[in-house]
């Protein structure tokens, strides 16, 4: 009997690409959390590393004064390196007047401000025990130090806040997670449906199903490995544009943090996509024929 030319176009094939794709997508968004999950800790830290810490002179300090109390901060591991910036009393005067448009001061009348340090906690260091220790470190090691302070309300706001997003990161990658293993899970069975017969004549005729897992796995594994890559692909080109726009972006993102992010994404399209594939030939071999059909 002749064979029909048209007969394998009209076999139904498995739509890998469309699996593939949407694989894809669902990495693309696990990873974007995963990477915010991870990078948790350094975000929180360049929120509570932008707080001023200020550090009022008294007006008898002489210019040795200064230099001493600057090397006095350069040595404390709690101050942030190379966020020590002083201001004399004269700058802040120009400062002020900038901002406000006109000279502030009366005619003749001496300028009310201080010279000033200001500095920045390491993200680990700042909770108030900490701040208290600084200045009373401060004011101990100087006599020409005034005043230290900052803007307490700006930090139990700060401190809530970062409490706040950690949680709801939490929760959203918890939540996600569950999401993506349902979605990769529906894409891998409606990609093998069209060989669900076949998978089933397989074992009538005597193959193990552990022969009859394999290929499709080893397969379905490739496409988890092509779909991470691409996930990575369009996280590399998202945040490529973040920083090009927010290069301060930079100070958060840790390139090993990175690295590991890239590595779960890989490996979680690799596992599941092969658990899926394993759970789903499964429930087809259990399955009585004329269900199949």
């Amino acid at each position: 009997m002749a064979s029909n030319p048209n007969h394998k176009k009209l076999l139904p094939r498995p739509n890998y690409t469309t699996a593939i794709v949407s694989m894809s997508l669902v990495l693309f968004l696990f990873g974007f959390f995963v990477l915010l999950s991870t990078h948790t800790n350094e975000s929180t830290d360049y929120l509570k590393e932008k707080i001023n810490v200020i550090v009022e002179l008294k007006d008898k300090a002489s210019e040795n004064d200064v230099k001493k109390i600057r090397q006095i901060m350069a040595e404390m591991p709690q101050i942030k390196e190379n966020s020590i910036q002083f201001i004399s009393k004269d700058e802040a005067a120009q400062i002020l007047k900038e901002d406000f448009g006109e000279d502030f001061l009366l005619l003749d009348m001496p300028n009310p401000l201080f010279d000033v340090f200001t500095f920045n906690v390491e993200g680990v260091f700042l909770n108030k025990q900490e701040l208290s220790i600084i200045q009373a470190e401060l004011k101990r090691k100087s006599s020409q130090i005034n005043d230290v302070y900052y803007q307490e309300s700006m930090l139990d706001n700060v401190l809530s806040n970062v409490e706040k997003m950690m949680f709801f990161i939490l929760i959203l990658a918890s939540i996600f997670m569950v999401i993506a293993l349902v979605l990769i899970h529906n894409s891998i069975k409606l990609s093998l449906y069209s060989n669900r017969v076949l998978i089933r004549n397989m074992e009538l005729v005597g193959a193990s199903w552990n022969f009859i897992r394999k290929p499709f796995m080893l397969k379905t594994m490739l496409h988890g490995l092509i779909s991470g890559l691409l996930a990575c692909i369009l996280l590399g080109t998202l945040f490529g544009w973040v920083i090009q726009n927010q290069p301060e972006i930079m100070d958060i993102l840790k390139r090993e943090l990175l690295v590991m992010n890239a590595g779960i994404i890989l490996l979680s399209g690799m596992l599941l996509t092969v658990s899926s594939t394993f759970i789903v030939i499964t429930g087809y071999l259990k399955m009585r024929m004329e269900d199949l059909m």
